[in-house]
């Protein structure tokens, strides 16, 4: 057995010794490169491994660490391109097509994560999204108890399909500074909907704060994995507890999703159902959905496709008693949905959409342009009047989450996300973040502010740019003086002017009262580009 495990030992190290170098995902096809800055390329290979860089006709050699890392710093540079580089050890790579330019990163929460084809214009915005010199890096959700030093992702060229999913705030802005400038920007974002500054903390800074060092302590012996896995179990139990109050699914049959009756209430969509005042008012739940829709012998001649606005949270939906698609907590995804022509008929058909709501908002979140049903031949307008009927009405369920929320501990969103951008060299940052640190807004103005110095300080970028949004208005608004949580953020953001290198895009005049995600994200980036343009 040892003579065994001391082969298998030799073999690892021998294919160790031999392994080819590799390179971390910010460096490749496709990137930009940060202009008038000193640039490092960085990778992996086998240990004491030469390492050669070819770029601009210079050319740069390393050795590898102990460890199998290398690190060179290449100089430099004016922005232009298209170039290429070399890069050889033991194997050779060839990165094609890098520009070099501004990089930004865009951080934050929802508002920033909130995806081109969700803003006002989006079909408009979408087709005229073609920009070779603007570069999109998106990295994705990553939770992590230490400081990751690579990160998944891919550079992609802006086109339609990839600025499609692309944080809009990001996208605008960097198309701004691009055809102001005419030099190339790469964007790198590195968003999480619903989350609060703590999470975005390096380690030694929640281990420093008062109101974070408490929960920090226990990152040491936390496991994500683990609580990720609990998370899910208790989610999955908690939605078959949700299903079994529904009284339109019986015996595992949807029973309502049949024709209506004069049993059925009614109400115009798309819409938030919280503020109807009617019992749909502040419920969470399960709430099915009807409309009656015509059809001709020309419309059953082809494919057959629904298009519904997003869903808050979670939708089953049939015609004609046939389920035709579904998507789960999903609330910012518009639902598409193909029809099969045998599941129809000439003349009268119905739709029915079981919507789930676990938290907030509940209902259709969208434009009355986004509700069609698209023949070969025919649009048909599926907005507007529809009946309803609840199957199970809670108010403000106690929703646990499917994964483990990074809210739950400081620095995990930091370490997974931001940490792997040390070696990049970049501009700056636009944040747009705060809302959901509303419910103890008094002790945002301490971690907002320490959040751009502690940044500048592990990143080693001590001028760093750091432009944020002020929150959007959101809510009515009162005719008297009273108490807001969202000002005191406000206040707390203005606080954080004093730190230098900082600016604010103000928001407070184009969000929108019904919404925690206003669509005007074109002018939301357009003002951080100004301020970028004019600093």
């Amino acid at each position: 057995m040892v003579k065994n495990n001391l082969f298998i030992l030799c073999l690892l190290f021998a294919f160790r010794l031999n392994a080819n170098i590799t390179l971390p995902n910010l460096v490749g096809s496709n990137m930009v490169l940060q202009q008038n800055q000193i640039l490092s390329i960085w990778g992996y290979g086998s240990p004491k491994e030469k390492v050669q860089v070819r770029f601009l006709n210079k050319v740069f050699n390393c050795i590898t660490n102990a460890k199998g890392k290398w690190e060179i710093n290449i100089g430099k540079y004016k922005f232009g391109g298209p170039y290429n580089m070399l890069i050889k050890g033991s194997n050779t790579i060839t990165i094609t097509n890098i520009l070099i330019g501004e990089v930004w990163v865009c951080s934050g929460q929802s508002n920033m994560e909130w995806p081109l084809w969700a803003v006002n214009n989006a079909e408009l915005e979408i087709k005229n999204a073609t920009y070779n010199s603007i570069r999109l890096f998106n990295i994705p959700h990553n939770m992590c108890n230490s400081p990751l030093d690579t990160t998944s992702g891919l550079w992609l060229s802006c086109e339609p399909l990839t600025a499609k999913y692309f944080s809009a705030v990001g996208y605008f802005f960097a198309r701004k500074l691009n055809t102001e400038t005419n030099i190339p920007i790469g964007i790198i974002a590195a968003t999480w909907g619903g989350t609060m500054a703590e999470c975005w903390l390096p380690n030694y800074m929640a281990n420093t704060l008062v109101i974070t060092k408490q929960k920090a302590k226990l990152l040491d012996t936390f496991s994500v994995l683990n609580a990720s896995k609990n998370a899910a179990y208790n989610n999955e139990i908690w939605l078959k507890q949700l299903n079994n109050k529904d009284t339109g699914l019986i015996n595992n049959t949807y029973v309502f999703t049949k024709q209506f009756n004069g049993n059925w209430d009614s109400i115009s969509l798309p819409k938030y159902w919280d503020n109807e005042p009617n019992q749909l008012k502040d419920a969470d739940g399960i709430v099915y959905f009807q409309k009656q829709f015509f059809l001709n012998p020309k419309d059953l001649l082809d494919s057959i496709f629904l298009n519904l606005t997003a869903i808050d949270d979670a939708d089953i939906t049939f015609v004609n008693n046939q389920q035709v698609g579904a998507t789960t907590e999903a609330w910012s995804t518009q639902r598409h949905y193909y029809i099969p022509t045998n599941y129809l008929h000439v003349g009268i058909n119905y739709i029915t959409v079981r919507v789930s709501d676990y938290i907030m908002g509940g209902g259709f979140n969208g434009k009355a342009t986004e509700m069609y049903i698209k023949t070969k031949n025919n649009k048909l307008d599926i907005s507007g009047f529809w009946k309803f009927k609840i199957g199970y009405k809670a108010k403000f369920t106690s929703f646990p989450a499917k994964i483990f929320s990074p809210n739950a501990m400081p620095s995990l969103l930091y370490n997974g996300m931001i940490a792997p951008l040390k070696k990049t060299a970049f501009k700056g940052v636009i944040w747009y973040q705060g809302e959901s640190n509303a419910s103890d807004a008094k002790n945002y103005k301490t971690l907002f502010i320490n959040l751009i110095a502690s940044w500048r300080k592990d990143l080693k970028k001590d001028s760093l740019p750091f432009y944020f949004v002020q929150l959007a208005n959101y809510f009515e608004a009162n005719k008297y003086p009273s108490t807001s949580t969202w000002a005191e953020i406000r206040a707390a953001q203005n606080y954080a002017l004093l730190l230098p290198n900082t600016a604010m895009a103000t928001a407070i005049d184009i969000g929108d009262a019904n919404t925690i995600h206003p669509k005007n994200k074109q002018d939301v980036g357009l003002r951080l580009a100004n301020l970028a343009l004019k600093n």
